[in-house]
């Protein structure tokens, strides 16, 4: 059985969870157009990669929650793409 994987190396921008939210759903879309069935990204990629002390912030861990059930909701029509 063949696997094929797509990585989503983007630009994500730190404390921009909605719009990292939709560079996310629109390459899992397009991984999933190519025929990808798992679509990786980079760690922290809903919050950007040097979001520090903002971590401690229960307004910034909530909206990284938000923006992760978003990608969920949107792209759970993408049968067979994890």
């Amino acid at each position: 059985m063949t696997l094929s994987i797509c990585t989503a190396q983007l630009n994500f921008v730190v404390g921009d969870m909605p719009g990292n939210a939709q560079k996310i759903i629109a390459a899992a879309r397009e991984a999933h157009a190519q025929g990808a069935r798992l679509l990786l990204t980079p760690e922290l990629a809903i919050c950007g990669y040097a979001a520090e002390d903002l971590f401690l912030r229960p307004a910034f861990i909530a909206a990284c929650d938000d923006a992760v059930k978003t990608v969920a909701r949107e792209t759970a029509g993408l049968k067979g793409l994890v």
